[in-house]
Order: C-alpha cells, then structure tokens, then sequence
C-alpha cells in the first residue's frame, strides 16, 4: 500500500516499477581483471590521461577523461578508461523463449556500455627484493592467503610439520612512480615494475589509511599507531604516535591542513595539531558507541563542517561540527615543524653513523670475546649469545608443551589411574627436592653474607688497623663564661622573678563557686527538656532514661535492705521470748550475785567521793 502511494506521486516517471537487482552499466572481462579482491578505487582529474604506455598527458581541448585506477591485493595496480569503443562481436543465434511477462531487469533503461567488455590500458607490478608487495587500502585480515613451503613427505605427519604459516601483510608503506613505457611496433605492451620513493615499515597493522597534505606530508594509519612520512626523510616516519586502541582512520582537516583526525575502534576521534602539542591530542569527542568504519567529511565548504559516519551496525549518520578557520599561520608553523623534526632526525642518524664508525672495533672485539671459549679445568664453556626464536619456533614449543600434557592425559585415563595415589607415591619425592631447595637457599644467603663475615674476621684479626676514626669537632660551650656573663644572668632571672611577684600581688586569684547554683541550673535544664515539645537529641535521653534505672535501682536496694533489718528484728524477738521462757534460779544461787552486785555499788561510791575532795573550795562551795 505504502508502494503504491509513493509511485502515485511521483507521476513524472511512470516507467519505475520495483527493481529486484540493480543491473550494472560496465563490467570488466574476467581474463584481464585482478587475481585477488580490489582494495582501492580513485579517480583520474578530469583534464590528465594515461596514455597505453602509462605516461600521465594532459588531454585535449573539450576532452574529459573517463580514467580510474584499481589495485588488488595481489599488488598489481591497473589503469581503466571507461570512453574504450566496445568490441564489434559476431552474431550467434540464440534459442528465444517466449515469457509470460516482461522481466522487471529489461523495465530499465540500457547501459551505453553493455556490450563493453573494460580490460586496463596499463598495468604497474608493485616488487621489492623479488617479492610482490600486498596493497591494504581499506582491507582486513580475512582476504589474506597462506603460503605452503617445504617438500610434503607422503609418511604420516602432524599438521606443524607439513605447513608453514607465513605473513603475507607486512604493515608497510611505499610511495612509488612510474615512468611509462616508449612506443613500439608490439601490440602488446609489458607491466612496468614500479619505482620506489619511499619505504618503511613500522604499523602493528596492516595499513588501512593513507591521506597526503598540501605540503607533501603523508599520514598512514594501521593497527593502533598512526605515522607522518615525508619523501625528504627515507625508510622511517618523521614522527609517531600509538593509541589506547586500534585505529580506523585518519583524515587531514579540508579546511585546516596542520590539523588531522584520528579515527578509533572504540568510537572515539580525536584531534591532532602537532605544532601545538606534539604528545598528546587537543580534544577527544565521542562519536559512536562502537566500531566507527567510515568516517568522511563534506568537500564543499558549508556554514558548518558536516562530517559522515558509518558504524560497525550499518547506521550512517551526518554531523555538524564547528568550523575551523584557514589560519594561514597554522599551515606555516606545522611545515616548520616538520622541517625540523627532519633535521633533527637527519642529525641524529649522521652522529648515529660516526659514533658506530669510530666504536666499530670495539665492537668487533667484544663480539669475539663472546665466541672464545672459557675453560675450567677439563670442562669448557662457550660463552655464545642464544639466537633469538622466530614466533614459528615459540609456537612448535608451546604446541609440543601442549602434546605432552595431552599424552600425560590420554596415558593416565587409559590405565585408569588414581590421582590421589599418585599424589601419595609423589610426597616423598616432592620431600626430597623441597630438601635440597632449603638447602640451596641456606647456602645463598651464607654466600651473600660473605662481606659481613670477612669484615668481621678482619675486626678480630687486625683490631688496630679497623678502629673507627672519630673527628675532632671543637664545643663551642667548652670554654664556659665569664663571671660577667654569669652575674648578669643571674640578675636578669632576679628581675623576671620580682616581676612575676608583683604581677600575683597586684592580680589575686579570686575562686568562687556554688554547688547549690549548679544544682539549681541542672534542675531548670532537665525541667526545660522534658516541658519542651521539640525532639530532643538521643544524648540526653540516653542520660535521662540511665539516671531513671538508677533511682529505681536504688528503690529497690532500700527495699531489700529494709527488709532483711526487719528479719533481723524478727530473729532477735524470737530469742528474747526464748529466753524469758528459762527455769527461775534458787535462793541459794542468787546470794552470790547480790553480794557482787553490793560491793560494785560500794566500790563506785568510793570513786565518787575521791573525785569530789579532788576539787578545789570555790567549786565546793558552789
């Protein structure tokens, strides 16, 4: 329904109906095509030709060039033009069939260039020391081809020793050219190796990106480092960086050439302007939550600077972004930092190549040291520096590691072992070499205490020759004071004394406290926090609530108290009653104590006598 709608508007072209494949206007012929996937597309100018022998001319007048150029993976790059007059084909009947309707592929207009079958005019061969070099322009890992080296032998191998695996992506970068070919009689015309400007390699990755500035600077972006090249500055980048992650991209700025983009795997772009800080970028922004692919900004120049993105989910998106002005002074610094860099590097390789010159028998004979053997009695070491493992040899080593716990595995459930018995029959062993590390160690530490021992012995042997010397440092108090010295302090500390003196005279400490007063405060505060409505802090409830348990503690200790001296009392009455209850004495028995009690009368009346002639008159009389 929706279908139907759109094509009732667009009524000026009635022809459109739904297209199941989109058919192509050129394709090339297979026979002359590349061997390996394409990897890179451009366009020629407009106003400059190839002509078949690969010479750049500029075309005619009202002529526009239809030229482009492809490479593969294979590192053969091709020229194509696309205004090639087809090829007049011979007639060959064809067996027609009558259709129930018109395919919707014939609906279309035709291409002029249908029976064109496109072969390149000129071919280029990208070699270096008899190896064909992989162009990697916007390509992965995954088009890359192994390599099988080695005679296969028909016995029955592991898979490590019938293949080799080689890299065929070397992370490098090249600036080439081409001269071109002068005209001859053959019809047919040679690929032409390419020459080199430049070369280096020092990506982690395969290079995906390569821009080129205004001034000739090239920026190449591979795995996670980005580089600037420049052809006065051979076989290494004139500077470096490497990021927190891989890196997609990397673009000059349309409208500022100092500044550069960085594109990176995890969303983020910063920016870069090296004249201004060679170490780190100026801003980061983030762009994406993922994997941003493509990242490419607007030709023209618009009010805002509008950049495209395409990320890793198949979204495309267009931003805007501030502008940033053409300040000519930015393009001239940066070329003057890059001037110097040059320099600098340039120096420093000059002094790197004299220093080695001068040094260079020095080296030799410490590399002939090496390889001398020392001897020790019969036994003799060569002391010769191990080669260094290619990751092919580290990964034989790890993979026969890994066979031999696999055979350990395969053995041990075959006889159906116990590891717990294995482990029993293994401790005395294990006791054994525990033994000998203990022992090891000992003889260690007494080998690093071998100064200690020695510097002791030497102190017990020859005592006089390692006393300490002690230095002669004069005191400044040991000559002491003069008497005047001494008198004046002694009346300086007089005068401090009858000053403090007079000070207390003058300024009595006065104390004055009232327990009552306090008692009485304490009483109106409590008084006030229990009126009060307001919360009051936890604090102070908690001693309201201890001093409650304590009066009620107290209560009931007085209780108890209480009651126990009333038992007391209880006890006491009872013994009282008991005792009333005894048997009366006889008259006999009593007279004895009557007499007692008579002559204890008669003795105190004495006393008091004694007392009262002891007084004098004046109290007698009174």
């Amino acid at each position: 329904m929706t279908q139907k709608q759109i094509y009732s508007f667009v009524n000026w072209t009635p022809h459109m109906t739904p297209v199941n494949i989109i058919q192509p206007i050129m394709i090339s012929d297979l026979k002359h095509s590349h061997k390996s996937p394409i990897v890179g597309i451009r366009w020629r100018s407009p106003f400059h030709d190839f002509n078949e022998t690969g010479k750049l001319v500029e075309t005619c007048d009202g002529k526009i060039s239809m030229q482009f150029e492809t490479c593969g993976l294979d590192g053969t790059i091709f020229l194509w033009d696309m205004s090639q007059k087809p090829e007049i084909l011979t007639a060959s009947t064809i067996r027609r069939f009558k259709l129930k309707r018109k395919s919707s592929a014939l609906k279309i207009v035709e291409s002029p260039y249908k029976n064109l079958d496109l072969k390149p005019i000129y071919t280029v061969l990208l070699k270096r020391n008899e190896r064909s070099l992989i162009v990697t322009h916007m390509t992965i890992s995954k088009y890359s081809n192994l390599v099988y080296e080695g005679e296969l032998d028909e016995t029955r191998l592991r898979i490590e020793d019938k293949v080799t695996f080689k890299p065929v992506i070397h992370r490098e970068y090249a600036h080439i050219k081409w001269d071109g070919q002068e005209e001859t009689e053959d019809e047919e015309i040679q690929p032409e190796p390419c020459k080199f400007i430049n070369y280096g390699c020092y990506h982690d990755g395969p290079i995906t990106q390569t821009a080129i500035s205004d001034n000739g600077t090239v920026l190449t972006v591979g795995g996670s480092v980005f580089a600037l090249w420049k052809d006065t500055f051979q076989f290494s980048p004139i500077l470096w960086r490497k990021c927190n992650d891989y890196v997609c991209e990397g673009r000059w700025h349309s409208n500022n050439q100092a500044r550069f983009n960085i594109v990176k795997n995890n969303g983020f772009v910063e920016h870069w302007m090296l004249h201004k800080d060679s170490y780190r970028c100026l801003d980061e922004l983030v762009v994406n939550n993922g994997s941003i692919f493509v990242w490419k900004e607007h030709p023209r120049h618009f009010k805002n600077h509008v950049v495209g993105v395409g990320d890793e989910y198949g979204n495309f998106r267009l931003h805007n972004m501030e502008k940033m002005a053409d300040n000519g002074k930015d393009v001239e610094d940066f070329g003057k930092f890059i001037d110097k860099e040059i320099a600098v590097r340039q120096n420093f390789k000059i002094w790197q190549s004299k220093w080695s010159d001068k040094h260079k028998s020095n080296e030799e004979a410490k590399r002939e040291t090496k390889k001398v053997s020392i001897y020790r009695g019969e036994s003799s070491k060569s002391i010769v520096s191990k080669p260094k493992l290619t990751p092919f040899e580290l990964a034989k080593i790890q993979w026969d590691k890994d066979d031999k716990k696999r055979i350990k595995e395969t053995v041990r459930n075959k006889t159906r072992l116990d590891i717990t018995e294995l482990k029993m029959l293994k401790e005395p062993y294990e006791v054994i070499q525990r033994d000998k590390q203990e022992k090891k160690q000992k003889l260690l530490s007494h080998a690093k205490k071998g100064d200690e021992i020695l510097e002791n012995t030497l102190e017990t042997i020859f005592p006089q020759f390692m006393k300490t010397l002690k230095t002669n440092v004069e005191d400044p108090y040991a000559p002491g004071y003069t008497t005047d010295e001494k008198s004046e302090c002694f009346n300086s500390f007089q005068n401090i004394c009858h000053e403090a003196k007079t000070f207390i005279e003058e300024n009595p400490y006065t104390y004055e406290f009232n327990m009552n007063d306090v008692i009485k405060k304490f009483k109106n505060r409590a008084k006030s926090l229990h009126e009060q409505d307001e919360e009051v802090h936890p604090h102070k409830l908690r001693l309201i609530e201890e001093r409650k348990q304590k009066k009620i503690e107290e209560e009931q200790r007085r209780l108890a108290e209480e009651e126990e001296r009333r038992r007391q009392e209880d006890l006491a009455e009872i013994e009282r009653k008991k005792i009333k209850r005894k048997p009366k004495k006889s008259a006999k028995e009593k007279k004895p104590a009557e007499k007692v009690e008579a002559t204890k009368a008669m003795k105190t009346e004495e006393i008091k006598n004694e007392k009262v002639d002891d007084k004098p008159a004046e109290l007698k009389n009174n």
